[in-house]
């Protein structure tokens, strides 16, 4: 597996950001989300998969700025 496709992006950026909406979770919980999505690059890199980190890192700024992953 290399790279996060754009549907599993926009599909985790819309359920962060569906629960930031609704008043579900705090900012403090959605920082905590992409320190793990940063955590998880880790994984990625150790298995040669640059792009999926890179994914993991664009997806992790898009969360915590409340954009959609695109």
């Amino acid at each position: 597996m290399s790279g996060l496709q754009l549907a599993h992006r926009l599909a985790l950026a819309a359920i962060v950001n569906g629960l930031r909406d609704g008043g579900e979770i705090s900012e403090r919980t959605i920082q905590a989300i992409g320190a793990r999505l940063r955590a998880a690059t880790a994984v990625s890199d150790d298995y040669g998969h640059r792009d999926t980190s890179d994914a993991l890192r664009h997806l992790a700024e898009a969360i915590e700025k409340g954009e959609n992953g695109k």
